[in-house]
């Protein structure tokens, strides 16, 4: 059976192919430090363990789940969020479960983007993202991301036609691979530039709670005015160690879509210590491995992206040494962009 057109013109799922190059270096000998996913490698809080348990022997937990989520865990998720950001949102209306960020990221541009529409896309940023945009039939422009700019994009350099034909604008704060941090005032030019230009500002959350050293990002939903354009997804995976909970329960996140009825904005659920400070000290080894100790470790993120020429100087230094051992860091991968 031949596959649909669509399917075939999917670039390659980036981490499927670094998976097997991993597989490779290991088969030659090699102990890869793998740093290519932000798979947190601490166990799942025993708390956690132990509620997962005890509610899963409960009769009412062994159905079909309701349509929008169980509303105690919409309104314990509403609670948090306004400890965490102060931020007032409607359980009933404001709040979405779902499977987990990824489906939901995955799955957001097939209800608000068609054939041809463009997604604001920074580079480098998660695959999924570029990924679930060519399933919906649109088209990324780039947004560059440099050092020099913090790791933000320049939403003033946006042509003036391609932010007419743009249906949605992404961003992921804390960054995941730079690891930088938005600012308030950042998140609110990103919100002025979506009413200006009638676009869906998509925030992926994911790291919210993986910080360092006193570290608090801020929500998109913070900013006035906000949940008219925005989505912010949050998930239970890296706060939480439970990446590998995400299809057998559901992943906290939240979503608004402009003049509908549920739609809102994602974020966690939490009561217990989440993943703050915890990787730091690996963080500072690796980058010591790489010899990278001069670039400035982030304020918060499981990912570290560390430029061309630093993943270069880890490789000479591991040769150097006769090391059978090295990081495998996902490098940003350009794309064409948008004409």
């Amino acid at each position: 059976m031949e596959l649909s057109r669509r399917l075939q013109q999917l670039p390659p799922y980036h981490f499927a192919a670094y998976a097997r190059k991993i597989a490779e270096k290991r088969a030659e000998g090699m102990d890869v430090i793998s740093l290519s996913m932000g798979d947190p490698d601490l166990p799942t809080p025993p708390e956690v363990l132990d509620a997962l348990d005890a509610a899963a022997r409960q009769p009412i937990n062994q159905r079909y789940p309701e349509y929008a989520g169980m509303a105690a865990l919409r309104e314990a998720t509403a609670a948090w969020f306004a400890r965490r950001f102060g931020v007032e949102l409607d359980p009933a209306r404001e709040i979405l479960p779902v499977i987990g960020s990824k489906e939901g990221l995955a799955h957001l541009p097939l209800a608000v983007m068609d054939e041809g529409d463009v997604a604001l896309m920074p580079n480098p940023q998660y695959p999924v993202y570029p990924t679930a945009v060519a399933l919906a039939g649109g088209a990324c422009y780039d947004l560059p991301l440099d050092a020099a700019d913090g790791w933000l994009p320049d939403l003033d350099a946006i042509p003036t036609d391609v932010a007419a034909r743009a249906k949605t604008l992404w961003l992921n704060y804390p960054n995941n691979p730079t690891g930088a941090c938005a600012s308030r005032a950042f998140f609110e030019r990103a919100v002025r530039f979506a009413h200006d230009h009638d676009v869906l500002l998509v925030h992926d959350m994911a790291y919210a709670e993986v910080t360092f050293e006193g570290a608090r990002p801020p929500s998109v939903l913070e900013i006035p005015d906000a949940r008219a354009v925005a989505v912010e997804f949050h998930s239970l995976s890296k706060a939480y160690n439970m990446a590998g909970f995400s299809r057998r329960y559901a992943g906290w996140q939240c979503h608004h879509r402009r003049g509908h009825d549920p739609p809102q904005e994602q974020h966690r659920h939490r009561h217990l210590p989440a993943a703050t400070n915890r990787g730091r000290p690996r963080a500072r080894a690796a980058a010591e491995l790489a010899g990278c100790a001069q670039h400035d470790l982030p304020a918060a993120g499981a990912t570290r992206w560390w430029p061309p020429a630093a993943r270069s100087a880890c490789r000479w230094r591991c040769r150097r040494r006769g090391s059978t051992s090295g990081p495998a860091s996902p490098p940003g991968r350009p794309r064409p962009t948008l004409r």
